[in-house]
């Protein structure tokens, strides 16, 4: 591969089979897309090869970081010089095979991922099977203010999230099997402290999904009475986070997706506009069904 020196094009995407990236990519410098980078066990080139790639542009799906043997890599692959990217996945297996749980060996993924930060230019950013306890410093510190989606999966050790609030053009977020996570609240939502409340958080937000957030039991704790938030909201989809009890008002919504093994709804939807609409359905499957699973998809009027 690193004798097609002028290749502009490498899509890989329905490559399912592949187990790595050969060596001598990293040749390959007037290179534009690259679908996918597979950090292999025990063969191929090392995500370092990616330095030079700063011509890269559209989505970068990195998988296979388990296998980084050192940390230090991740930051000589050089992402924050690619500006030209605007997705970017990065993915850790957690299964050898569908049974066999990998043991860490290799780099440590807080080290892996603080290494791997992103342009600022960047506008999509998914991260799956993150075994940190807590998210990068790049996260934290609102370098990414072009983010319009945002997708977290399997990062299960996380307790608390990034300030995803000081998003200011985030339209999309998917939380998806984060355990540790019990509450959503103030730094979450908030463009500020405890003190800087009024301003409000997540602006731009248009759809959110919850999905198996086995311990999340509340959306927005201590909030003030009337306090707006979520203003832009028209879709939420929330299934199998069956502690959740509480959310916040929603004046915008329109599209609910409700699934849950709980018999009560949380409360926040008893509030909005149209509840005998939901409130009927609700009661119609609570009747016909055996077990207490609800499952609710509601178009709701303006």
């Amino acid at each position: 591969m690193s004798t097609m020196r002028n290749l502009r094009h490498l899509d890989i995407r329905e490559c399912h089979s592949l187990s790595h990236i050969p060596i001598g990519i990293g040749r390959l410098i007037h290179l534009q897309t690259l679908s996918m980078f597979i950090m292999g066990k025990k063969g191929g080139c090392g995500i370092s090869e990616l330095q030079g790639l700063n011509n890269l542009r559209g989505p970068l799906h990195i998988k296979g970081l388990e296998n980084m043997k050192n940390s230090m890599d991740a930051e000589e692959a050089n992402l924050i010089r690619k500006r030209n990217l605007d997705s970017l996945t990065l993915s850790w297996s957690r299964y050898i095979d569908d049974q066999t749980p990998i043991i860490q060996e290799n780099a440590s993924s807080e080290e892996v991922l603080e290494g791997l930060q992103p342009p600022a230019t960047i506008k999509r950013l998914e991260i799956e099977n993150y075994q940190g306890m807590k998210f990068p410093g790049w996260m934290e510190d609102l370098s990414l203010q072009n983010l319009v989606r945002v997708v977290l999966k399997d990062c299960q050790r996380c307790k608390h999230l990034p300030p995803l609030g000081h998003l200011p053009l985030l339209k999309f977020l998917e939380l998806s099997r984060i355990d540790s996570v019990r509450h959503l609240g103030t730094v979450e939502f908030y463009s500020g402290g405890v003190d800087d409340l009024g301003k409000g958080g997540f602006t731009l937000l248009e759809d959110i999904v919850l999905e198996e957030m086995l311990n999340l039991e509340e959306l927005l704790l201590n909030v003030a009475e009337g306090r707006e938030v979520l203003r832009c909201l028209v879709s939420m989809k929330i299934k199998n986070c069956d502690k959740l009890t509480t959310l916040p008002l929603l004046p915008s919504l329109q599209r609910l997706e409700l699934k849950t093994q709980n018999e009560n709804i949380p409360d926040g939807l008893l509030q909005i506009q149209n509840l005998s609409a939901l409130q009927d359905q609700l009661n119609f499957l609570s009747a016909t069904t055996s077990s207490h699973c609800q499952v609710c998809l509601l178009g709701l009027g303006n």
